[in-house]
Parts: structure tokens; sequence; C-alpha cells
């Protein structure tokens, strides 16, 4: 959903694409407004479309590993998903 205004606004057409513009100035404010409270630059709004893609890299990695291992192993721990799924750990 974070990357959508982003796409929203090169690929769309019409009344569309300026929803996606207010979609995108919104966040721009929000990221403003946190410059102004904690003196954090607006500028990283530009890096919001890494962040995301990258955070939906870790989350389907982290899935497609335990899938594959059959498990999550924690502090030396392994927690099969069998266990996971019923609740036991």
């Amino acid at each position: 959903m974070n990357l959508v205004p982003f796409f929203g606004v090169l690929f769309a057409r019409g009344w569309t694409r300026l929803t996606y513009g207010i979609a995108l100035a919104s966040m721009l404010a929000l990221y403003a407004g946190v410059w102004r409270r904690d003196e954090i630059s607006p500028w990283y709004f530009l890096l919001h479309p890494v962040s995301t893609v990258l955070f939906i890299y870790t989350i389907l990695r982290s899935m497609f590993v335990t899938l594959w291992n059959g498990g999550v192993e924690w502090r030396g721990t392994f927690y099969p998903l069998e266990d996971l799924r019923k609740g036991l750990v």
C-alpha cells in the first residue's frame, strides 16, 4: 500500500492521478511534521519507496526461510512449525 501512490502518480490518468497526488502530498506533510518535531529531514520521503521494498523483502524472506527449514530458530532453540501452529510453544 505504501508504494501505490508513487506508482499511481506515474501511471494513472485523470482524476485518479490527482487522488494519488493528494496521498503523496499527505505523506510528505507527515514527514514534514515529524521534521518539525524531531528534526528529521523531510527528504526521507524520497526514500519511503525504498524502505517499503526492503520491508516486503524482509517479510517474504523470513516466510520462505521458515517454510524451508520447517520452523524457526530463536536464540539457539529450534521451534517446529507444527508446535507453533498448535500453540505448544
